[in-house]
C-alpha cells in the first residue's frame, strides 16, 4: 500500500526541480523508447521476486536462483542479467555473489535492518547489494545500483560533500534513494502505472515503485545532466478549449446483488472509486487499467479514511454502527489516550460506531474547498516541521455559543488558554508532582487530567511548536505556533486564568482534520499528536501543495454481507435519514436526536451507502420493503463471458461447464442459487480443475441440496459418483416383527473424492466432465 507521506529530504526546492524532471521523464516514457529500453530492469525483478521464497528455499536454492537471473536474456538486451554481478566464465558461482551475501539476504528477510557488521563479510559490492536488496525487500531498500545515480542526487540537493564508497556511500544513498522514491509514489503513478503494463505479469508495487525511482534518477543523470539541461525548463501550456465537466449521477445508497462467487465484493473497490471521483465506469477503467493501480487508489482513500468498510453478521447491532456506552480501561500515560477517571477502574463511555463516524467526516468535507494558503503560513509551517511538536487544543466548547468570546479573546490578543487548572498560579512548576501539590495546596484537583492537562500547556508546550486548535472531533478552526511562555492572568476578561503566548498562523478556517492528519481527534482539551500521522506535504510551498483536482469530497461506506445482519434494528431510526432527500443539504433534510448522546444528528449528502447481499444464503432473512424502497438494486450475475472464464483447460471450457451446471440448478432451484463465475478463475489445469470440484462445487451443491445425492447428481452427473458395493444380504438386525425385505438390495451412492486419482484418473474425470458441456 503506497505511502503519500513525503520525505523530510524532498523540501520545496528540491520538489520543484523534480517536477521539471518528471515532465522530460514522462515525455520520454510516453513519446520515446525510453520504457522499451529501460523495461528489462523491471523484467528482472518480477523474474527475481516470482521464483524466490524464504520461507521454504535453503540458501543454496536461493543462491542458484539469484544466479540464474542474470543468465536470463531480458527484453531488448543483447546481454544477459542485469550487471549487478558478473559470471566467472561458465562456473556456475559467481565471482561476487556469495552464500554470505544470501545469509544477508536471510537476515533482512526476517526484517532486520542490516548493520555495517553485517555487511562486513558481504561478497558483493555496496551498490550491486542495493540490487538485490532494492528488489527481494522493497519496504526496507531501494536501488542505488550505479555511480550514475549517486552523481544524479548530487546534483539534486546540491550537495558539497557526499560519501558515495563504502558503508557512509550506502547508508547515504539509501536515504536518498527513499526520498526518491517517496517522491515517485506522490507524483508519478501514471509512469508505475505504464512500466507495469508493459511486463507480462505485473510486479507488486513497492519493487515496481523502487525500480521506477531507479529508472527516474538514471534519466536525470544520461538525459538531463550529461546533455546540460539541468534542470529542463518546461513549456508553458498553450490555451486550449473550455472543457465541459459532467457529473455523473449516481444512487446515494446501492446494493449489489447476486449468488456466491460473482465478484460482488471484489467490484465495490471500482465502484467506491467511481463514487469517490465522480468517473463513469469506463473512465475508471481508463484511469486505473489494471487491478494493482486500482486497489492502490481504493487503499488510499482508505488511509485518507474516505471509504470505510465493514461486515454485518447476526451479532452486530445499533451500538456498533451508530453509538452505545462501551466499557473503558483508563490509561494514565500516553499523551494522546489519557482518560478522565480514576486509574484502574473500569468505566463506561459513549463510543460512536462507524456509520456516525463516517457521516461527521463526511459532513467535514461538504463546504470545504482546497484553497491555497498564505505562503506566510506554509513558510512558517515547512521551515518548523522537523524540530517542532504538535498538539491538539480546544479553546472552549464549540458546541456552546457562549464560548465564542474565549476563541475570539485568543485571537485578537495573540494567546491560547486552557480552562484546566482554574484560578491557580502555575508558574515556576517543573513537573507533574509540582503541579499535584499546588492544586491539592487548593482543593480543586477534579480529575487525575487535570494535572495531566495543565502540565501539557505550562511545561511541555516549548516556543515553536505547532498547536492545532479543533472543531469538534473532525475540524481545525485555526492553527498557531508558541511564541512565548506561559503566563497567569487572574482577571482576564474570559473565565480563563491560565495563557500561552502564540503566534496564530491561520484562523477562521474549517479543515477538515484527515486532510492534515491521518486519524480524528479525541474529545480531550489538550494533547500531544503523533508527528508521523501529520500530512506534511499539506504544509509545504504552492510547489508541492496536492493538485486540486486530487481533493474529493465524496465518501463511501462499504457494507459487506448486508442481509446478515438484523439491518432494521442496526440502522433503527437512520433508516429514514439515508433517503436521498432527507440527507443533510437537501431540500426536505431531516435530522435526529441520537438516543444515547443526545446529539442532534443527519446523513450528508456526499455518503454513499455501498451494500453487498448474497442471494444464496439461507441463514438470514430478506430484507424488508422499508430497507429495499430506499436502496437501488444492482444484480450480479455470472459472467461467462469473461476471458478469464470463456478459455479452454485441457480441452473443456470452463463457461461452458459453469454455464451447463447453472441451468440445472436454476431448473431444480432458482437463480438465486446459481454458483459464480469467479469458482472457475484459477483453475489453469486438470488438476487445478479436480480441485475446484472437491473443494468448491461439490460441498455448495451438498449444502444447497441438503444432501440429496439424487438432485446433485442430475446436476453434475453420474461419473461424479460411485455405488457401494455390498453382498451381504443379512445386513440388519433383527428388530421385533418389521420386515427389511428389500432395503439390503438398495443401491448406495457416495460422491468420489475427485483428487483421488486411484478412484478417478484423469480418462475417468474427463468422462465425467463430458456430461457438463
Amino acid at each position: 500500500m503506497p505511502n503519500i507521506q513525503l520525505n523530510p529530504l524532498l523540501t520545496p526546492q528540491v520538489v520543484a526541480i523534480l517536477n521539471k524532471c518528471l515532465f522530460s521523464y514522462s515525455e520520454a516514457c510516453k513519446n520515446g523508447n525510453w520504457v522499451n529500453e529501460e523495461i528489462y530492469k523491471f523484467e528482472f525483478a518480477q523474474w527475481l521476486t516470482s521464483r524466490v521464497d524464504f520461507n521454504y528455499q535453503t540458501n543454496e536454492q536461493i543462491l542458484d536462483i539469484c544466479l540464474e537471473s542474470q543468465q536470463q536474456r531480458y527484453t531488448n538486451t543483447s546481454t544477459k542479467g542485469v550487471n549487478f554481478l558478473l559470471s566467472a566464465g561458465n562456473e556456475k558461482r559467481s565471482i561476487f555473489l556469495t552464500p554470505s551475501d544470501i545469509d544477508l539476504f536471510r537476515k533482512a528477510a526476517q526484517g532486520t535492518l542490516l548493520s555495517e557488521k553485517d555487511l562486513e563479510n558481504r561478497g558483493i559490492s555496496y551498490t550491486g547489494l542495493t540490487g538485490w536488496l532494492g528488489t527481494l525487500f522493497p519496504n526496507q531498500y531501494v536501488p542505488v545500483v550505479a555511480l550514475e545515480e549517486v552523481d544524479a542526487i548530487i546534483k539534486i540537493w546540491n550537495l558539497q560533500k557526499h560519501p558515495q564508497k563504502g558503508y557512509p556511500g550506502f547508508v547515504a544513498n539509501q536515504e536518498f534513494g527513499k526520498a526518491i522514491v517517496a517522491y515517485i509514489k506522490h507524483y508519478a503513478q501514471e509512469i508505475t502505472i505504464l512500466f507495469n503494463k508493459q511486463l507480462v505479469n505485473p510486479l507488486n508495487l513497492e519493487t515496481l515503485y523502487n525500480w521506477v525511482a531507479q529508472d527516474f534518477t538514471i534519466f536525470i543523470k544520461r538525459r538531463l545532466i550529461n546533455q546540460n539541461n539541468f534542470p529542463p525548463s518546461i513549456p508553458d501550456p498553450k490555451p486550449g478549449p473550455p472543457t465541459k465537466t459532467m457529473t455523473i449521477q449516481y444512487p446515494l445508497n446501492t446494493i449489489l446483488f447476486g449468488p456466491p462467487g460473482t465478484g460482488k465484493t471484489y467490484n465495490t473497490k471500482q465502484y467506491a472509486i467511481q463514487l469517490i471521483e465522480n468517473l463513469s465506469e469506463e473512465e475508471c477503467s481508463k484511469k486505473y487499467p489494471d487491478r494493482q493501480s486500482l486497489n492502490a487508489r481504493f487503499d488510499l482513500f482508505q488511509d485518507r479514511k474516505q471509504i470505510e468498510f465493514v461486515t454485518f453478521h447476526q451479532s452486530f447491532t445499533y451500538e456498533d454502527f451508530i453509538e452505545g456506552i462501551k466499557p473503558v480501561l483508563p490509561k494514565t500515560n500516553g499523551n494522546e489516550e489519557i482518560k478522565e477517571a480514576n486509574s484502574g477502574k473500569l468505566t463506561y463511555e459513549i463510543a460512536d460506531g462507524i456509520f456516525k463516524t463516517i457521516c461527521e467526516r463526511a459532513e467535514s468535507y461538504m463546504n470545504y474547498t482546497p484553497e491555497n494558503q498564505p505562503e506566510s503560513f506554509k513558510t512558517e509551517m515547512s521551515q518548523g516541521f522537523q524540530r517542532a511538536n504538535f498538539y491538539k487544543m480546544s479553546i472552549g466548547n464549540t458546541a456552546n455559543s457562549e464560548d465564542d468570546e474565549i476563541y475570539q479573546y485568543c485571537i485578537e490578543n495573540g494567546c491560547i488558554a486552557l480552562g484546566w487548572g482554574g484560578e491557580i498560579d502555575f508558574r515556576g512548576v517543573n513537573n507533574r508532582k509540582d503541579i499535584k501539590d499546588r492544586l491539592d495546596e487548593e482543593g480543586v484537583e477534579r480529575s487525575p487530567y487535570e494535572s495531566t492537562a495543565v502540565k501539557m500547556f505550562v511545561v511541555d508546550m516549548k516556543p515553536g511548536d505547532f498547536v492545532f486548535i479543533s472543531s469538534g472531533n473532525f475540524k481545525i478552526r485555526a492553527i498557531a505556533q508558541i511564541s512565548g511562555g506561559y503566563y497567569f492572568q487572574k482577571d482576564s476578561p474570559i473565565r480563563y486564568s491560565q495563557f500561552r503566548e502564540v503566534k496564530w498562523l491561520i484562523t477562521n478556517i474549517n479543515l477538515p482534520v484527515t486532510e492534515v492528519y491521518n486519524k480524528a481527534f479525541s474529545q480531550q482539551t489538550i494533547y500531544g499528536l503523533n508527528k508521523n500521522l501529520i500530512n506534511q506535504d499539506y504544509f509545504q510551498t504552492s510547489a508541492v501543495l496536492p493538485n486540486k483536482e486530487e481533493f474529493h469530497r465524496n465518501h463511501v461506506l462499504v457494507i459487506d454481507e448486508i442481509n446478515r445482519g438484523n439491518v432494521s434494528q442496526i440502522f433503527g431510526e437512520l433508516i429514514t435519514l439515508i433517503e436521498s432527500d432527507k440527507r443533510s443539504g437537501d431540500s426536505e433534510s431531516l435530522m435526529i436526536k441520537l438516543p444515547y448522546s443526545k446529539e442532534d444528528f443527519s446523513v450528508p449528502n456526499n455518503l454513499y451507502i455501498i451494500g453487498t447481499m448474497n442471494t444464496a444464503d439461507r441463514s438470514v432473512e430478506a430484507l424488508d420493503t422499508a430497507l429495499r424502497r430506499r436502496f437501488s438494486f444492482v444484480e450480479m450475475p455470472p459472467q461467462y463471458e469473461l476471458p478469464e472464464i470463456n478459455r479452454e483447460v485441457e480441452g473443456y471450457n470452463l463457461a461452458n461447464i459453469l454455464q451447463k451446471i447453472n441451468q440445472r440448478i436454476e431448473k431444480l432451484l432458482s437463480k438465486d442459487n446459481l454458483i459464480g463465475h469467479s469458482y472457475f478463475m484459477t483453475a489453469n489445469s486438470l488438476k487445478d480443475l479436480r480441485a475446484v470440484f472437491q473443494y468448491k462445487i461439490i460441498p455448495l451443491l451438498q449444502e444447497y441440496f441438503f444432501g440429496d445425492f439424487g438432485k446433485i447428481g442430475l446436476v453434475l452427473g453420474e461419473g461424479f459418483f460411485q455405488t457401494s458395493e455390498n453382498t451381504d444380504n443379512n445386513i440388519f438386525a433383527t428388530f421385533r416383527n418389521y420386515d427389511p425385505s428389500g432395503l439390503a438390495e438398495k443401491e448406495v451412492y457416495h460422491l468420489i473424492n475427485v483428487l483421488d486419482e486411484k478412484k478417478l484418473n484423469d480418462n475417468q474425470f474427463k468422462a465425467a466432465l463430458d456430461a457438463l458441456v
